[in-house]
């Protein structure tokens, strides 16, 4: 099953033209805890545009979100049903929770760390994004 997400990952990468070295998986790891500093987020539409921000997104219901900031790390709640998930930053973190329901993901920023849960169905569409790094756990 690790295997299956992994690779299913990374065809979805290489068919929407930002695979091969660009963009790589990391199988089963631990994804960096939440920061006690965390600002909490509660609301349905979001931009996390700062910098060196910590954001946790809790009881976000359908909530549409931008990640457009530099060096963010940002969190997602357990059992978060998700709107748009739009990446265009550079060097941020995002860990999606377990159970965690994303309606669209798209990736067009640079060197992003994302935790998506093993099995979770969370499917990444990539524009334009490059060095990106797919952790599961």
């Amino acid at each position: 099953m690790k295997t299956l997400f992994a690779l299913t990952i990374f065809a979805l990468l290489s068919a929407c033209g930002g695979g091969g070295s660009s963009n790589t998986t990391s199988p089963v790891t631990t994804p960096p805890a939440v920061s006690a500093t965390a600002t909490p987020i509660t609301g349905n539409a979001y931009d996390v545009s700062g910098l060196n921000g910590n954001f946790s997104f809790q009881n976000a219901t359908r909530a549409n979100v931008t990640i457009s900031g530099l060096n963010n790390n940002v969190w997602f709640a357990k059992n978060q049903l998700l709107g748009a998930v739009d990446v265009s930053g550079t060097g941020n973190v995002i860990v999606f929770g377990t159970g965690d329901n994303v309606t669209n993901l798209t990736i067009s920023g640079l060197n992003n760390d994302l935790w998506i849960p093993q099995g979770s169905g969370i499917a990444a569409s990539i524009n334009t994004g490059l060095n990106n790094t797919f952790h599961t756990y």
